[in-house]
């Protein structure tokens, strides 16, 4: 989640750039996609894992929704404060294939434009259906939908400048196969980001001709140093942590406990309570236990039914929370611009008929073998719907070792393994309520050898997945 902004632009172009408007039309498709898994590996025994909390992620007459992926256009880069008139990308149509040649479009009645010097999150939506696919050699439903590439295409570039405009219908370098890594399940959230702006076309030293410059896009995309972009399941589920006492929290970067705490299988955050306020998303990939508030990228959240702003809309509207960071182009980094947005949803109208304990496991972007896991004790109401959160432990569940490793929920910041506890994993059962060996097909499952005050020694999970 964290943006690389470059200023490398060779005297000519940036001569030219600087002063004038570039206009876009950016297209992208998906070629090959792959490792979707289906719900195979059930055993033929009907056994049950009892009273199971129903999770609520399909229709409400339980027919699945289709994926989202997020196509994030964030432009911008950290150029001069005296580059003047803005430059504008028009983004078209987008469709992503995958290998078994199965094609998921969106078409754009108006193409949205995105100023490729200033600093904007335009967001393409694209629905992708799963579980509705039955593939063809296995019979089977799939569980979650995998593309490893899509097409970055560039149908015309505008330039203005004093002396006129020049249209570039052909840049040299575009159309171009980007490695992916798209993770899609059914009635989730996975954006894919992708840093786009005025540094990343380099013109000819007589103005003749246009070149994208993969270099720098792979820079500012990470592509220099891991094999594909990167994307990650940004639809959190949240839980009001503000019940549990003041030690037992983990700390703001305002220094305050937080008052609630999210997760989606790729990402953790905590933010404040109240209707709207301070968001902290975790940074996984730079924990430090001696200073946990170097972990915490500062965002904002807005309560469900309040859009990114928009008030008046239905009360199913989830919430939303955007990233921000400072300006690059402001010398003083007092400014601030957003970077990525999303929603979150309470595990209290996503979960039904929970009880007084329940555990929730969380798939991740690889669909692997290990999966975040929390543990809550709380009370709940007649009709199993949680009304306080009394104690909450999280960890990971690893399926293949068979261990789920368990720590206090104000250790999330920190990574500390201080309180660290252990259960052993039981029987997995899929979708119908039958045994399965399927990590994928897994929907729920039993546990065993825990040792925490107010919690069952053995128990239940659900998995957070249609």
């Amino acid at each position: 989640m964290r943006r690389e902004n470059k200023s490398v632009l060779n005297g000519k172009t940036t001569a030219i750039l600087a002063t004038a408007v570039a206009v876009l039309a950016i297209g992208c498709a998906g070629g090959g996609g792959g490792g979707s898994t289906t719900s195979d590996g059930s055993s033929s025994t009907s056994t049950t894992a009892g009273n199971i909390p129903v999770v609520n992620l399909g229709l409400s007459d339980g027919t699945p929704k289709p994926g989202q992926i997020e196509l994030s256009y964030l432009t911008g880069q950290a150029r001069s404060g005296s580059a003047a008139i803005g430059k504008e990308a028009t983004v078209g149509l987008t469709d992503f294939t995958d290998t078994s040649g199965r094609v998921v479009t969106i078409s754009l009645g108006s193409a949205p434009n995105v100023k490729l010097d200033g600093y904007q999150n335009q967001i393409l939506r694209i629905n992708a259906d799963v579980a509705s696919i039955i593939e063809s050699d296995t019979q089977q439903r799939l569980n979650s939908r995998l593309f490893l590439n899509y097409n970055l295409k560039v149908s015309q570039v505008r330039i203005t400048t004093v002396d006129g405009t020049t249209n570039y219908d052909t840049i040299t370098g575009l159309p171009v196969s980007l490695p992916a890594n798209i993770r899609v399940f059914p009635g989730r959230y996975t954006v894919q980001p992708v840093f786009i702006n005025d540094a990343h076309f380099d013109l000819s030293d007589d103005g003749s001709a246009l070149t994208f410059n993969r270099t720098q896009f792979d820079l500012d995309n990470s592509l220099a140093s891991q094999p594909r972009l990167p994307s990650y399941l940004s639809d959190y589920l949240g839980f009001d942590i503000s019940t549990l006492p003041a030690a037992d929290r983990p700390l703001l970067s305002s220094g305050e406990p937080a008052s609630r705490i999210f997760f989606s299988g790729d990402t953790y955050a905590i933010a404040q309570g109240g209707s709207k306020g301070l968001f902290n998303a975790i940074d996984r990939n730079n924990l430090n236990p001696s200073d946990p508030s170097a972990n915490l990228i500062e965002g904002r959240f807005a309560p469900p039914g309040n859009l990114f702003g928009a008030s008046g809309l239905p009360s199913g509207t989830p919430g939303t929370y955007s990233l921000i960071q400072p300006k690059p182009s402001d010398p003083f980094l007092i400014s601030r611009i957003t970077s990525i947005q999303g929603i979150w949803r309470d595990y209290g109208k996503m979960i039904k008929n929970q009880g007084s304990t329940i555990a929730i496991s969380f798939p991740n972007s690889t669909d692997g073998d290990e999966q975040d896991i929390v543990f809550i004790k709380q009370t709940v109401d007649g009709s199993g719907t949680p009304t306080g959160i009394q104690s909450m432990y999280y960890g990971v569940m690893n399926y293949t070792s068979g261990q789920i490793r368990l720590y206090p929920i104000k250790n999330i910041t920190s990574a500390s393994i201080d309180g660290e506890v252990t259960a052993t994993l039981g029987q997995q059962y899929n979708k119908q309520g039958v045994v399965t060996t399927s990590i994928q097909g897994t929907r729920s499952g039993t546990y065993t050898g825990l040792s925490l005050p107010g919690f069952p020694s053995s128990g239940t999970f659900v998995v957070y997945r249609y």
